[in-house]
């Protein structure tokens, strides 16, 4: 009985340590590129490639902008950007049945210029 707890311990020592390791590991992938840095100033646009869809990258622009505003954001509102784009994005679904295109939400860090893609919607 002595060697089966001994065994339990030592299995639930090791998987304290791999979950650890997984949790850390997962928190530096998160910020890996560098783009949710709290002291960086952040702005969000749409891009679409498909010349259909320039009126929804338009009307995506101004969900972001009802939702954060034109100016860049300390630390950026990458929650608060994606709840409006989903809801813009259920409003225009439906009425884009049929038809194919992307539009992209990107995050602009400044005053560098880098990007990342925040979220893509497909159509």
């Amino acid at each position: 009985m002595s060697k089966t707890i001994m065994t339990l311990t030592a299995v639930a020592a090791i998987c304290l340590a791999v979950s650890e390791t997984m949790l850390t590991s997962c928190d530096k992938i998160e910020d890996l590129d560098g783009m949710n840095e709290k002291n960086a100033y952040y702005s969000y646009i749409s891009e679409c490639h498909d010349f259909d869809y320039e009126v929804a990258a338009g009307l995506f622009d101004t969900a972001i902008r009802f939702s954060v505003g034109l100016d860049p954001i300390l630390s950026g509102a990458d929650d608060k950007v994606i709840e409006a784009c989903d809801e813009c994005y259920s409003v225009l679904r439906p009425k884009l049945r049929g038809r194919n295109g992307r539009v992209r939400i990107l995050k602009i860090r400044h005053p560098d210029g880098k990007r990342k893609i925040l979220k893509d919607y497909t159509f």
